[in-house]
């Protein structure tokens, strides 16, 4: 018959079997045994998987929080901090009139190799804010080089009105600065959110008196009919798409079938 390892009493023992058992502060009873250590390094005996448990669930969470407070350290030159906890150590409570200058020194260095790591990651994300700017301009200039004028100058101007009036979100979406540096509003009856490139890249086109020379002037103007002028928020009202020229109405109604259909333009 197997004996339990631990019994809350030792009633229903047979006779000499509560020999076997010791008390426990704690309550309860445990069976006496001797833990044995053999010579091939094996060992036997009770464990207190309990206390174990607990154990190992203390070094865990003493794991997690020492990790948590190495990560308050990232980026922290932990020599000069170690040097200079070492030094107000060692001099606590004297009046070297050398301490406090030492200390001086040593807090110095250390807000130096601080501001050169800063200055560092600051460029580190321009720079990589500045790839992403260029990469976005440069995909709407080459879908839109057709209405560009050919001189590289003047592209560059635009290029770099587009990539200076542009703002990045943390979500890796872009959206058109205002004159204060602010999200600009969008200006299309469609949409609540931020101007993005491509609406503020029409409304240069737009504005004849400060961009006209940059843009190529409209293939379809003066061809027996109205051209598609940018009004209405960049959209032909009614009277306007039934005096443009055929080509004019085909154009745009492909690139906004959904708004003419719903709005009775080809009634």
């Amino acid at each position: 018959m197997a004996f339990k390892a631990y019994l809350e009493s030792l009633e229903g023992l047979e006779e000499g079997q509560d020999s076997l058992y010791r008390a426990r502060e704690e309550g309860g009873f445990v069976l006496d045994v001797e833990d044995v250590q053999l010579d091939d390094g094996k060992a036997f005996g009770l464990a207190n998987y309990g206390g174990l448990k607990k154990a190992l669930a203390s070094e865990r969470l003493a794991a997690a929080e020492a990790q948590k407070a190495l990560k308050s350290f990232e980026g922290v030159d932990l020599e000069a901090l170690n040097a200079a906890a070492e030094f107000q150590t060692k001099y606590k409570g004297k009046t070297d009139d050398d301490f406090e200058s030492k200390l001086a020194e040593i807090k110095g260095s250390y807000e130096e190799k601080l501001k050169l790591n800063s200055d560092k990651m600051t460029e580190a994300l321009a720079a990589k804010d500045g790839a992403m700017k260029g990469s976005i301009v440069e995909r709407l200039m080459a879908k839109h080089s057709d209405k560009l004028m050919a001189s590289e100058v003047l592209q560059g101007i635009v290029r770099k009105e587009l990539s200076d009036r542009m703002g990045l979100g943390e979500d890796g979406g872009h959206f058109i600065l205002d004159d204060n540096g602010n999200a600009r509003q969008s200006g299309r009856s469609d949409s609540l959110g931020n101007m993005d490139i491509e609406e503020y890249f029409a409304s240069m086109q737009e504005d004849k008196g400060r961009w006209g020379d940059f843009f190529k002037p409209n293939e379809n103007s003066g061809a027996g009919g109205t051209d598609i002028k940018p009004v209405n928020n960049g959209r032909m009202t009614k009277d306007e798409y039934s005096s443009a020229t055929p080509d004019a109405r085909q154009t745009f109604y492909k690139a906004n079938a959904a708004y003419c259909d719903a709005n009775g333009y080809n009634d």
